[in-house]
Parts: C-alpha cells; structure tokens; sequence
C-alpha cells in the first residue's frame, strides 16, 4: 500500500485518524531507486527479503527507509496525542508492516523516549486470525496484508441479510 492508516482508540471508540502517505510501497520503491529494478523486481525483493531471502542485500536500504518511516510515523502520532499520553498499545497490519525490523521499530528507544506514552507500547502484528466472526475455511487469507480484506468480509456480512446480494463489499439490489 501507498499509505500508513492511524487511528486512535479510546474506550471502544475511535477518537482520531491519521494518514501518512508513506507505505508498503515506499519500501519498494527504496529497493527500486537503491538496486536500479523496475518496481516489480524491489517489489519481489522486498518479499524475498520478508521471507529472509537475500537480506544482506536489501536490509542497509529498507532498514534506512524504516528509520524514515518511524520519524514520519512519530509525527503522525504527536498530532493524535493533544496533551495526554497515547493508549500503549499499537497494533500494525498490512504487507509492509511484516518487514523484519518494523516491530523492532516500533519497539525502539526512540519509540519508548519519544513522550508519546507513559509506559513502552505493546506491539502487535495483526493477522487474519485476530479477526473473528467471519470463516475462511480454505485458508486464502494467511498474511498480515490479509487483515483489511477479511475486515472488510466481515463487515459486509453484517449486511448480508438485510439486502437481496452482495459484491465485494457493496450492497446491490
């Protein structure tokens, strides 16, 4: 994705959203621009280096770009705290977000002493299995890309029976 999505939660609620338009897909276009490959070649690279294939060559460059990242991140997260400490609990899903080194991160010195929260934030890596009330029994969705498509799934089958059919999410009839 093109994007990091921030929202705030406080007692059930969310009390506020951030975007960042910095994503998965800066990651990739790091390895492009570093190692001169077409955005389909780092985008398979960044996957093989998620898997831990060729790490030495990627890690100098996703791991400067991760440092990036959480610089722009903390700001984001500056905006959202209007005085008072933030929830210390963050919770990351999508493609980029199972890079090694983006819980590291998240977990940092720089995260801990930022004064963003009174205590260090627990971190967790969302997968489909966080996701309750909706089956998949073939197993299509297994990656932490996968969370935003089951959620939505799962939303759209809260109003499946209250319309004639449903596609992708959208109510027809």
């Amino acid at each position: 994705g093109g994007s990091t999505d921030i929202a705030l939660i406080q007692k059930r609620g969310i009390t506020g959203v951030k975007m960042m338009a910095m994503g998965g897909r800066a990651f990739t276009k790091g390895l492009a621009a570093h190692f001169k490959k077409t955005l389909r070649d780092a985008e398979q690279m960044k996957l093989d280096f998620a898997d831990g294939i060729g790490v030495s060559e990627a890690k100098a460059v996703i791991d400067n770009d991760i440092q990036i990242w959480l610089d722009a991140l903390l700001i984001a997260l500056n905006d959202l705290k209007k005085g008072q400490p933030l929830p210390p609990h963050i919770a990351i899903c999508g493609g980029g977000s199972g890079l090694p080194g983006i819980i590291e991160a998240l977990r940092s010195e720089k995260v801990i002493n930022s004064g963003l929260f009174k205590h260090a934030p627990e971190v967790t890596l969302l997968e489909p299995k966080h996701i309750y009330g909706i089956e998949d029994p073939k197993e299509f969705l297994i990656g932490p890309q996968d969370v935003t498509p089951k959620s939505i799934a799962y939303q759209a089958s809260l109003y499946q029976n209250q319309t004639k059919r449903m596609i992708g999410g959208a109510s027809i009839g």
